[in-house]
């Protein structure tokens, strides 16, 4: 069953360098090879079809963070009261607003101690923000609204999620007044797609059960004492359904059990027999019916009906270098891959994830042309100019050499392009070194002449204080002689 990814940032919540990457135009997961979703497009038509935030808050969406997070709770009624008509993806898309509530978020992690010893307390608080953001996203306007806000990505959604939202949307025209929750909750609507679930599950098990008899007569056939093996290895096979959430790794690892069984027991010669047989199981067993049925059953809101679809076709770091193996967050370790893909991945060694994937050495080539492309193009700071060789490398060496990416081309292009930059470089050097030395020149011819001036202006200064000091010296006998004068006519 489709899951709900409980944690989905908003563009306040973004950072890191290679978000520069995973936002070029038409960029395509280097796993399936799917075009994805970008999480600021995204961001903006949560903002568009989320209600307000006031409005949730009156339905009780934010009272876990009130009763559990009072600083948060208090920022919350500031904004509801701010801006009574946004959401809080569209309140937090201001940069005040995040760092506010961010700072509030750290309080409060400080303050009641919900983090790690030696982690960091804001890593704590955006954590605790990014479930508040969910949950505000819980009551949304009316299907039509929030069918149109999303359409633009249907084409980018994976599989079977394509074929819901396409129901949703002949719902959301059918009953434009109401919310998806509310549609999928109308008795009629589930008791449809419960019936279709279950004849659904009916059939593929049949069909299943079927193919399982096929092999079992196969094997019988040649080996009867094989009977109850191959019975237990049917229940390995249905539990493998149960316990591995790839779809191309459930079927791999059904594949492999089969082949072993038939290396085991010396019975090759059914190889290709039992092959077809198992070409006809269902990499999974979620349709729109069982979709639907299980969101009305488990209560699904209106934001979790829809980050069920689409998040899986969100763009994300794709660590080359999983962090579990001290992988770090640097552009050279990382990847586009939407996030079903990662999720799927996890910390599986590409030489392993291949066995399941094949495909991604031919996407994560289209990828890297496609990135190196836009780095040709001088769309990329010029840090990125060495991206393709780095992560080829460590691809190439993480993979023990199973991810081989030709990047000749780029190479050469680069190189010509370095040339040319390197040769306007030079130039401008040159024209830049000769303005410097002839202003060195000028500033030492006028620092010279400058000088002299002061020499000038010590040997003035000298002369007007002897000048001075000899007008004084005058102007005194000339006053003595005068009173001299005046004392013999008296």
């Amino acid at each position: 069953m489709i899951s709900v990814n409980k944690v989905q940032p908003g563009p306040a919540f973004q950072s890191g360098r290679y978000k520069v990457i995973k936002k070029l135009p038409n960029m395509i997961c280097a796993c399936c090879g799917q075009k994805v979703i970008d999480s600021d497009s995204a961001a903006k038509a949560w903002a568009a079809a989320t209600k307000p935030l006031s409005t949730n808050m009156k339905k009780g969406a934010m009272d876990y963070w009130f009763e559990k997070y009072p600083q948060i709770g208090e920022i919350f009624q500031k904004f509801a009261k701010l801006y009574p008509k946004k959401s809080l993806d569209k309140i937090i898309c201001d940069d005040t607003n995040f760092a506010e509530l961010l700072s509030a978020a750290t309080a409060d992690v400080i303050k009641l101690k919900k983090f790690k010893k030696g982690t960091d307390p804001t890593q704590a608080a955006r954590n605790i923000l990014y479930g508040a953001q969910m949950n505000s996203r819980t009551h949304m306007r009316s299907a039509n609204i929030v069918m149109q806000r999303f359409a633009a990505f249907k084409d980018k959604l994976h599989g079977v999620k394509k074929d819901i939202f396409e129901q949703l949307q002949i719902y959301a025209k059918k009953y434009p007044r109401k919310t998806i929750s509310e549609i999928i909750n109308m008795d009629d609507i589930y008791k449809f797609h419960a019936m279709k679930d279950l004849l659904q599950r009916t059939e593929t098990r049949e069909k299943m059960d079927y193919h399982f008899a096929n092999i079992k007569e196969f094997v019988t056939g040649k080996r009867p004492d094989l009977a109850e093996t191959i019975d237990n290895l049917k229940l390995k096979a249905l539990d493998t359904y149960d316990h591995t959430r790839d779809p191309n790794q459930r079927l791999f690892q059904i594949r492999e059990l089969y082949l072993d069984f038939l290396k085991e027991n010396h019975l090759e010669i059914l190889r290709w027999k039992i092959l077809d047989e198992l070409k006809h199981f269902p990499p999974s067993f979620t349709t729109v019916d069982s979709f639907l049925a299980y969101a009305r059953n488990h209560g699904y809101s209106d934001g979790a009906i829809i980050a069920s679809l689409l998040f899986p076709s969100m763009n994300s770091f794709e660590h080359i270098i999983p962090k579990s193996k001290n992988g770090g967050d640097k552009y050279s370790n990382g990847l586009v891959f939407c996030r079903e893909c990662n999720r799927n991945r996890d910390d599986i060694p590409y030489k392993e994830f291949l066995q399941y994937h094949p495909e991604m050495i031919v996407y994560t080539q289209k990828q890297m042309d496609l990135i190196s492309q836009y780095i040709l193009n001088g769309n990329l700071p010029a840090e990125y100019n060495f991206y393709p060789i780095k992560t080829s490398r460590l691809l190439y060496q993480y993979s023990d050499g199973a991810i081989n990416l030709d990047i000749k081309n780029y190479c050469k292009k680069a190189l010509v392009l370095s040339k040319k930059r390197m040769e306007e470089k030079k130039n401008a050097l040159d024209e830049a070194q000769y303005s410097r030395d002839k202003n060195i020149q000028k500033k030492a011819e006028l620092e010279q002449e400058l000088e002299s001036v002061n020499a000038n202006i010590d040997n003035l200064n000298k002369q007007v204080n002897s000048l001075i000091f000899d007008t004084g010296i005058e102007d005194s006998l000339q006053t003595k002689i005068l009173n001299y004068l005046d004392d013999k006519k008296d």
